[in-house]
């Protein structure tokens, strides 16, 4: 994935926006360019704040100011780790309040912070455009998925277990599952999946037993082999 190469070059040559805007793809691809950057800024769960608009009559709506508010707050509050990370999940759905309030900090963003911003479409106000360094996601998410982890699901069982430990090892659980996630979620608007809506659920179960301290290798490996057997 190209923006995943341009990410590489903005961490070796130390050159880090402070705001990103992807403009593109789909909820799989923003969830793989999330995870990507979470794990090169060294950033903890605890610190990942994230907006997105909610449904209303089947349809998206408006990320209102009150929601903005609150994320910019907990992203001016000190880090548990490096550096806090706010994501903002339908940033062509800000209205002119919301953006007005987000424009302020993307002026003066707060220290060891960064912001993320996903759009579907160019619709972004302009002067939030150009306030961020804009990557565009090129392709469908079926095209980028054998490019991530989501490939493992038709890997054999040694394979499987070599990758989760890779992903346990990392401290990328949580980035792991927001994938796997995505990429369920999208099957189940494109097929209407009865299969996907079960296991959207299984991994819900699971993402909760792994934060109350289950053991999260063997979690993850039974949520693959579910994901196998039941696709």
């Amino acid at each position: 994935m190209k923006a995943l190469e341009l990410l590489d070059n903005d961490a070796k040559a130390g050159a880090w926006a402070h705001a990103y805007l992807f403009v593109g793809g789909g909820s799989v691809q923003a969830e793989i360019v999330l995870s990507k950057v979470i794990s090169m800024r060294n950033c903890l769960p605890h610190d990942v704040s994230r907006v997105e608009a909610e449904q209303e009559s089947g349809k998206r709506g408006e990320i209102k100011v009150e929601k903005i508010r609150a994320l910019l707050h907990e992203l001016s509050l000190s880090p548990h780790g490096t550096i806090r990370i706010g994501v903002l999940v339908g940033a062509e759905r800000l209205n002119l309040s919301s953006a007005n309030v987000l424009l302020k900090t993307l002026e003066e963003p707060p220290a060891k912070s960064m912001i993320l911003l996903f759009a579907s479409n160019d619709l972004v106000l302009p002067t939030i455009r150009s306030r961020c360094r804009i990557i565009r996601l090129t392709g469908t998410d079926h095209e980028s998925q054998a490019d991530t982890d989501l490939g493992i699901i038709g890997k054999n069982f040694l394979e499987i277990t070599k990758k989760v430990d890779e992903v346990v090892k990392n401290n990328e659980t949580d980035s792991f599952l927001n994938i796997l996630e995505a990429d369920l979620r999208q099957k189940m608007i494109d097929s209407k999946s009865v299969r996907s809506v079960k296991l959207i659920k299984k991994l819900e179960l699971i993402r909760k037993d792994i934060r109350n301290n289950a053991n999260p290798k063997l979690a993850l490996e039974s949520l693959i082999l579910l994901i196998k057997e039941m696709r």
